[in-house]
């Protein structure tokens, strides 16, 4: 048992950025289970000019099961088991995003942290959590100035995550012929865009100019193998399943360790790689797919959001486990080839 007067963890200094203006400082009250742990994160913003970022997916997320952190044991991540997002911070209306004004601060609590990773994985003992603090502007990174890395001890009985139920709103199978029919051709355009990517890297290796945008010193066996496990995917069985209402600003989604995809309606939104090579400007359905099979066949974690340009500013052990990069590269590789 721990004492109820003091806090049950340890701070330490995790990420700095230079010019930047967002602090990050979370606390936690004792306890001695982690079905007690509820964790309260405070954003200060110290510059001069409110801050709006998008809060899918970080600690500024309170509405959806999305991964806020990091969670290590001895050095191993214990496996997060909520939701990941596909989306679209340009599309996304104001409900995505998050105000942290001027000189003041903001309040997010996270209640549901036992059922968002596989503690029982791990069993009792000390866990180390690191915010997750990759804030997201329409079009930028967020600089975040200080951020800060905490252990909580775990004791008493561990038990399973349990699985999340988004609601009831979709559907085993989509219904919409149209859609369906959509939804067929989009995941054969992930298996041809994977094809062609993967083809290119062993044409052109790893001094092309595109490769070293996207993937610098990253191996091209590690960049290819990702590639191949979408090209081979054999999952049975994988539901595609077409959700009839998102979040604003989500494309689609997964259930972590969970074959099955579900597409948004804005999904629908999004154009064929004829329209793509036709000078289309929207997202495309194909990349989606792909985006999310790398997910699911090689467990790519989501680095980055929205624009392209993000992936590409990333560095080499980033670009290589994010998800967004192996669909923006096979993207552009298909404009430039097939086009």
């Amino acid at each position: 048992m721990f004492s109820s007067a003091l806090l049950v963890f340890t701070l330490s200094h995790f990420a700095f950025a230079a010019n930047s203006n967002l602090e990050v400082k979370v606390s936690a009250p004792a306890t001695s289970s982690v079905d007690n742990l509820k964790l309260t994160v405070v954003v200060t913003n110290l510059g001069a000019e409110d801050v709006k970022v998008l809060k899918y997916g970080t600690v500024l997320d309170d509405s959806l099961p999305t991964r806020a952190f990091t969670v290590t044991k001895d050095g191993v991540e214990v496996p997060f088991v909520g939701m990941r997002l596909f989306t679209s911070p340009e599309d996304a209306n104001d409900s995505a995003y998050t105000v942290v004004p001027a000189h003041g601060s903001i309040e997010v609590k996270h209640d549901s942290v036992a059922f968002l990773y596989d503690f029982a994985s791990s069993g009792e003992g000390s866990y180390h959590f690191e915010p997750v603090v990759d804030f997201f502007t329409a079009n930028s990174v967020a600089p975040v100035v200080e951020s800060h890395a905490f252990d909580v001890k775990v004791a008493g009985p561990v038990h399973p995550a349990a699985r999340h139920v988004l609601d009831t709103r979709m559907n085993n199978v989509c219904s919409d012929p149209v859609k369906a029919a959509l939804m067929d051709q989009a995941y054969a355009e992930a298996q041809l865009l994977a094809n062609t990517a993967y083809n290119y890297i062993g044409n052109t290796g790893d001094q092309d100019a595109l490769y070293l945008t996207y993937w610098k010193n990253s191996s091209v066996g590690t960049i290819q193998g990702v590639y191949d496990k979408i090209i081979h995917e054999s999952d049975s069985p994988r539901n595609f399943q077409c959700a009839t209402s998102c979040s604003s600003g989500v494309i689609a989604y997964r259930w972590s360790g969970s074959p099955h995809i579900y597409v948004c309606p804005p999904f629908f939104n999004y154009v064929s790689l004829e329209a793509f090579c036709a000078g289309s400007t929207k997202g495309i359905r194909g990349g989606t797919i792909l985006h999310e099979l790398s997910h699911v066949t090689s467990s790519r974690a989501d680095v980055t959001q929205g624009s392209c340009s993000n992936a590409k500013a990333l560095n080499p052990t980033d670009s290589a486990r994010n998800a967004a990069s192996y669909s923006c590269f096979a993207r552009d590789v298909y404009k430039n080839t097939q086009c």
